[in-house]
Order: C-alpha cells, then structure tokens, then sequence
C-alpha cells in the first residue's frame, strides 16, 4: 500500500469530508472493525454500539439505549465516540480513537427493544488515521467510476506493483479450477489466456481469484463475454471476463487505484528528471 503524505491526507478531508461510508460487512471487514471495543460515552455513561456509517464530520450509530438517557442523549454535545479496527501499519496491532461529538438527530430503529439511530456530528477534525480510510475507500470509488474503461497491461515488470505473486491466475469455471495468465485489467473486466477450446469457454460465469500482499485473497465474479483463439495456437484462448459490478470488493479498487497513482507520481518524476537535464 502506497504511503500518504500529510499533503495527501488534507486532500482526502478537503475533497471527502462531508461523503457517508456505510459500513456494510465488506467494509467493516476490510476496516478489521471491533465491535465488541466500539463504544460511546458521556458523563458517567459508556454504551455499547455499532457505527451504522461515516464521514469525516458525521457519524451515525445503532444503540440499544434507555429511554431515559435517549432524553439526555438528545441534547448532550460532549460525547466521546470510540473507534476500534486494525492498525494497517502494524497487522498485528489495533486502532483505538475516540472522537469528541454532538447529537443532532435520534430515529427510533426498533423502539421495543430500545433501539435507536443516533446521528452524531464531530465537534473537531476527527484523527487522521480516520481520514486515511475514508479517504482511500472514497477516492477508489471515484477513480473507478471516472476511468473504468482504462486498462492496465500486466506484465513481468509490473505485477508485484499490483501487489500480485506473478501474472497466473486462478479461474473456476463450471466448478472446474483453471489455471490463467492475466493479461491485462481494468476496474470492471480482466483478460486471460488459458489453454482450452474457445467454443466452450463464451458466455459462462466465472469466478477470479488472486491473492494480494495487503489484502489476501480477492475474490471476483464476473461473465466471459468474448473467447478468441490465438492464430498460431488454437490451443490458447483470449478469454475477456467482464464483472459483475455488485460483487466487485472494494478492496479491488483501491488495489487499481494505489497503482494508478504510483504510475503517475513516476511518470511526473521521470519527466522532472528529463526536463531538468
């Protein structure tokens, strides 16, 4: 994972700060979020919570919460809300951080069972660790929108930028592992070779799967939508798998978006270099 300067966290917060991240189970995966730390507090108060979703100047909270403090609640503005998830620097470590709020806004979730949304506000800019990964997740998402269609050839010289082992891929199709060479990718689709008839490998759904050094295993499901032949060995197919947007994980993306930005950091240097000679 590419290293942040200061400069690029207080880009994240100008350019994000007021964009929600709900923390869906895939999130919450990748973020390695704790709930059993997770936790808000005020006065001589302390109750457990689930962080629903974030900003980088809003939270909302699920609570199972008394009746009797939810009046409380209501009009409290010191509130300390506590974040708890891995350390990405050191895998082995936890995140712990609290971020000092107000309530503007309690929905009743399931009021028989006193549970509630609790819309807190930050009273401060929250820590940058926080920025850090709203910010990544939220600018995977926009680069991925904004250039989904451009493609990243995959060679020797380049896959362990992608964080990749080597350019063999593992496919299953039809419940059948198959053994692939990527060949290039983009946001939404791969292309592979692999040995086999192309007749049969069209229009099937296959399931990608490669692993990551910072993130693991990647799991990917998407449709072969073209299977070519290659002139000189019709032994060999082209196969062109394209995703299927609602399996995509996000962690693919900012594994994209990390490279295309080393890229073009590189790119710029090499012609500072060039220019000033």
């Amino acid at each position: 994972m590419g290293l942040l300067t200061k400069q690029d966290i207080d880009n994240f917060y100008k350019n994000y700060q007021n964009e929600e991240v709900i923390f869906t189970k895939s999130i919450a995966s990748l973020l390695g979020l704790q709930p059993k730390h997770i936790y808000f507090k005020f006065k001589d108060i302390q109750r457990p919570c689930i962080i629903y979703s974030s900003s980088m100047t809003k939270a909302k909270i699920i609570a199972s919460v008394p009746k009797s403090i939810i009046e409380i609640i209501k009009t409290e503005t010191n509130i300390n809300l506590r974040f708890a998830l891995k350390n990405e620097e050191k895998k082995n470590d936890s995140l712990f951080f609290f971020i000092k709020c107000r309530t503007i806004d309690i929905t009743p979730y399931k009021p028989e069972q006193n549970l509630y949304i609790i819309h807190f506000e930050y009273i401060s800019k929250p820590p940058e660790a926080l920025i850090t990964i709203l910010g990544r997740l939220l600018e995977a998402k926009r680069i991925a929108s904004e250039r989904s269609e451009e493609r990243i050839i995959v060679d020797k010289n380049n896959f362990s930028k992608l964080g990749l082992n080597s350019t063999a891929i593992k496919l299953i199709i039809d419940n059948i592992p198959r053994q692939a060479i990527i060949r290039d990718l983009s946001f939404h689709g791969m292309k592979f070779l692999l040995a086999g008839n192309a007749k049969f490998l069209n229009n099937k759904v296959i399931k990608v799967e490669f692993s990551n050094k910072d993130y693991g295993l990647i799991t990917l499901l998407g449709k072969s939508i073209r299977a070519d032949s290659m002139a000189n060995r019709k032994d060999i197919v082209l196969l062109a798998v394209q995703f299927d947007d609602k399996y995509i994980p996000v962690q693919y993306n900012i594994i994209l978006n990390e490279y295309l930005k080393s890229n073009k950091f590189m790119n710029k240097l090499k012609t500072d270099i060039e220019v000033k000679e």
